[in-house]
């Protein structure tokens, strides 16, 4: 048999960084769940798009679990600043957590008197790392199991 030599082929360089990856991953989850495909497929590829994203969020010294609590905070407080969200349903959704209410609705006057001067990206809070790390593990708990050990 005598191997004939072949030219490389010339194909254009794609440079894709991790953020890039991840939006590419997340877009194809979303493809495919509108395709109706399997959803332990889906799930994998979605899960493999957040590790992305929050080793991002990691190396910059920010935490995903702080980020969706503040964001839920922010906009928990906007809404009651904006009288969306009533008093009674604020106490109904904080339930027991007196401290979590009454700093919602001193964050929502805040608000209110400044006219939502209070950016999202000017408000922020930090877990510990313990909570965060418990967090993360339940969040996590379905695409570990995925994982061939």
């Amino acid at each position: 048999m005598i191997a004939k030599r072949t030219r490389p082929s010339r194909q254009a360089t794609i440079f894709i960084n991790k953020l890039e990856a991840a939006r590419r991953q997340f877009d194809a989850a979303i493809r495919m769940t509108f395709a109706n495909e399997d959803e332990l497929a889906i799930h994998t590829v979605a899960a493999a798009a957040y590790r992305i994203v929050r080793d991002l969020l990691e190396k910059r010294g920010r935490f995903d679990i702080d980020e969706l609590v503040a964001g839920g905070l922010y906009l928990t407080a906007r809404s009651l600043a904006a009288g969306e969200l009533s008093q009674a349903a604020l106490d109904e959704l904080t339930g027991e957590y007196t401290q979590l209410r009454d700093f919602i609705a001193a964050l929502a006057r805040d608000m209110h008197a400044k006219r939502d001067a209070v950016a999202p990206d000017k408000f922020s809070m930090s877990l510990d790392r313990s909570s965060r790390i418990a967090d993360w593990y339940k969040l996590s708990a379905a695409a570990n199991f995925l994982k061939a050990r």
